[in-house]
């Protein structure tokens, strides 16, 4: 539980930490009786402050490696987990790993390779843990898995959309929805089967126009693609919502709001926007 949690995450900060506080001499005036030998010892630790970057690029390489097999692996090796894991099992694995690669453990001088392995494989874990934490889709990739051979490729072809997926949504939250509209091309063509890709698109579509007005139709072309394909996906609601508030539509922004947390009762963003229309 608690005890390992700080640990894998939180060391090389604590190295850079505890450097500089070994070498004053505030510590040997504490210990002056009990070990005048250990004073030689803690004059190197000085400039232990700046060894901790090699530190950190030292790891880089095993960070590749990591990040390399990942690529290879379905989702419950992702995890560490056999077939037979249920969802609550895939989400232990998952905050577990999260603790050592969480990129919230990076420090803040880290080289910036460092940085961007962790978030890498952040991500491919959060890949893992939204599949197999979902019961229905964890069913699917499990028989996806089992019919094997050929169909291997398949699981490859996914792993391949869903980093691709990932990516745009990087760039929508970060209001780069041109781009994201590219990349979102590209997921759909890989997965036209996936109906949450084509509500982000539309979405995406949407911010990307000057004249959002001309543009709620192509993106509600997509957004409709997607809950034809699922009408429980939670997201799609949240994002006619959101369409329909710039639009001044507040009525029907308000219950796209109220339909996005009946799906899922955790959706922030949809909570957030009911408490401000309250």
């Amino acid at each position: 539980g608690g005890g390992p949690g700080p640990g894998p995450g939180a060391k090389p900060p604590v190295v850079t930490a505890a450097a500089p506080m070994a070498g004053p001499g505030t510590r040997a005036q504490v210990v002056t009786s009990a070990a005048p030998a250990a004073k030689p010892a803690a004059a190197p630790a000085a400039p232990a402050a700046p060894a901790a970057k090699p530190d950190l690029a030292a790891e880089l390489p095993a960070l590749r490696k990591i990040f390399g097999a990942l690529k290879d692996q379905n989702h419950f090796e992702v995890l560490g987990l056999t077939q037979t894991a249920d969802g609550a099992q895939a989400k232990s694995a998952y905050f577990k790993l999260a603790r050592t690669y969480h990129p919230d453990t990076v420090p803040g001088d880290a080289p910036p390779e460092y940085a961007k392995l962790k978030a890498d494989i952040f991500a491919r874990i959060g890949e893992a843990q939204r599949t197999l934490t979902d019961d229905k889709l964890r069913a699917e990739y499990v028989e996806l898995l089992k019919s094997g051979g050929a169909d291997q490729v398949d699981v490859a072809k996914i792993l391949a959309a869903e980093e691709l997926f990932n990516r745009a949504t990087i760039l929508v939250k970060a209001r780069k929805f041109a781009e994201a509209v590219k990349v979102l091309d590209e997921v759909i063509a890989a997965m036209p089967d996936e109906g949450e890709y084509y509500a982000w698109r539309g979405y995406a579509k949407f911010f990307a126009a000057v004249d959002k007005r001309a543009a709620h139709p192509v993106a509600m072309a997509d957004i409709n693609l997607c809950l034809k394909r699922n009408d429980k996906v939670a997201q799609a609601w949240y994002f006619q919502g959101h369409m329909a508030k710039v639009l001044n539509d507040l009525s029907g922004a308000k219950r796209h709001f109220q339909r996005c947390v009946a799906l899922n009762p955790n959706h922030l963003d949809a909570q957030r926007e009911l408490r401000l229309m309250k």
